[in-house]
Order: C-alpha cells, then sequence, then structure tokens
C-alpha cells in the first residue's frame, strides 16, 4: 500500500474493447507516467521506479505486449 500512496506521478485507467457482433472482449488498461519534465530527466529515479512496478504488477503473465510511446 506504501507504493500506492508515493504514485501521485501517475494514472492509471481500464477499459473493454469489443466488437458488438462478438462476443469476445479484451481489457486495455492505461498506464501514464506524469512526472516526467518537460526537458531533461526526472532529478530522482524512485517515481519511475515504483511506476515500473506497478505496471508489472498489474500486468497478467499471459497479456500481449505492452506497447510504450512518448508524447
Amino acid at each position: 500500500m506504501g507504493d500506492l500512496a508515493a504514485l501521485r506521478c501517475c494514472f492509471e485507467c481500464g477499459f473493454l474493447v469489443f466488437q458488438s457482433d462478438c462476443v469476445d472482449k479484451r481489457e486495455v488498461r492505461q498506464f501514464q507516467f506524469t512526472a516526467w519534465p518537460d526537458h531533461g530527466v526526472p532529478d530522482h529515479p524512485t517515481p519511475l521506479l515504483l511506476f515500473m512496478r506497478r505496471v508489472k504488477a498489474m500486468t497478467p503473465s499471459d497479456s500481449g505486449p505492452i506497447i510504450t510511446h512518448c508524447r
């Protein structure tokens, strides 16, 4: 629970994706690290490392690949 309090540097949401004529559904989880500065790098690695730990903990072992992008 201590990690969750320290993760004020990210946003997380989830939603289901499905076709109206198909029974299959997929859960998509989106994690956004919001503490990266516009220029340069973070002052300390701890928030990013906690974020990465959270993403790994929330990702099932049988899930597909993780997709990463920068804005």
